[in-house]
């Protein structure tokens, strides 16, 4: 009965999830001006989609720049 309703929920913890991450990003930004996808992914148990799509975001909002650099995704401070 309750995994009908678990659907409803899911956009915001989506959302929340993202929030977190950006956060998180921005504290490793601040520290050496630039982080990996890789590395936020393996440093704090964050999927690799939620990961992604805080970078775009911090991206979007003028933070960073992505830039892949050897296959590697890397935010890296303006």
């Amino acid at each position: 009965r309750i995994n009908s309703y678990i659907d409803i929920f899911e956009p915001e913890l989506e959302t929340e999830k993202i929030f977190k991450a950006k956060d998180i990003i921005k504290r490793e930004l601040m520290k050496s001006g630039h982080v990996t996808l890789s590395s936020v992914v393996q440093n704090y148990n964050l999927t690799e989609l939620i990961a992604k799509k805080a970078f775009y975001e911090l991206q979007k909002e003028n933070i960073g720049k992505i830039y892949n650099v050897e296959g590697e995704i890397v935010l890296k401070r303006d």
